[in-house]
């Protein structure tokens, strides 16, 4: 099997976030050993993969190699119960602000685990059964959502949804500017949207290569995130910390976009430079 190390490249040198065309390059390669530029935008501190894979090549990523090189480098132990144990967890968290929403929509949703435990805690609390839709690009974990009951679409398929999950999955994304864009669109006010992202600050204290991965071609400081949702039209209720992970989770009301502010963290950049 072709490895995505070898598939052509497009060089994207602008930040896809903010736009900005002035950027240094922090990184050639990631923790796998493949080849690839890795860019920091002095706009906004968002930190990319500026040689990107076509998207057919990540497909294939995802439905091949991908499983076995975060075996390899990633979480040890039962993923299923890991994902398990923090749909339970993120559940407690935001079921109680969301009885009675009927309609969601989990982007990235794997093999429904985690939607699977958010329905079950909203209705052990007396709400009616939602309908679920999950968008999974990998051919297997979708078929396991599918026969958990759960619609397996290619995109939002609803006028608007009552609660959206992107659990884990932003960083995977290598447009997240577009992918916000089209969460707004099926946002109605009263939408719950919940999204986690790496904490790329912590991940980088060991090393900078350590804390980069082709999987992983967007990477967020906090201050980034903050400021690219706000820009993006989404106001932060509350922030949400997971247990034993890395990831920092925002849950957001959508309420009409605004212009981006700059986010300098020389001090993150220097730690890059000079470790």
């Amino acid at each position: 099997m072709e490895s995505i190390a070898d598939a052509p490249r497009t060089a994207i040198l602008k930040c896809p976030l903010c736009g900005n065309d002035m950027y240094a390059v922090v990184a050639h390669a990631d923790r796998y050993g493949f080849p690839g530029r890795w860019n920091y935008c002095l706009g906004c501190s968002f930190v990319w993969l500026a040689d990107l894979p076509a998207e057919d090549a990540y497909a294939k990523f995802y439905n091949g190699e991908y499983r076995e090189l975060t075996a390899r480098f990633g979480r040890k132990g039962d993923i299923e119960e890991n994902q398990r144990r923090y749909g339970r967890d993120l559940a407690k968290t935001i079921v109680p602000h969301s009885m009675g929403r009927a309609r969601i929509l989990d982007v990235g949703g794997g093999s429904g685990i985690v939607a699977s435990e958010v329905m079950k805690t909203a209705m052990s609390r007396g709400a009616s059964a939602p309908t679920v839709h999950i968008i999974e690009p990998n051919v297997e974990d979708a078929k396991r959502a599918a026969m958990l009951g759960f619609s397996v679409v290619p995109k939002p398929t609803l006028d608007t949804y009552d609660m959206i999950l992107v659990c884990r999955t932003i960083d995977h994304v290598t447009d997240p500017a577009a992918l916000l864009r089209s969460l707004a669109a099926v946002c109605h006010p009263q939408t719950i949207l919940y999204v986690d992202h790496v904490d790329f600050e912590s991940v980088i204290e060991k090393s900078l290569e350590g804390g980069l991965h082709v999987d992983h071609p967007s990477n967020f400081l906090v201050e980034t995130f903050l400021g690219f949702v706000a820009a993006r039209g989404f106001e932060v209720k509350y922030m949400y910390f997971p247990r034993e992970s890395s990831c920092i989770g925002y849950v957001l009301a959508y309420t009409g976009a605004r212009p981006l502010r700059p986010v300098r963290r020389t001090s993150v950049l220097r730690r890059i430079v000079h470790p």
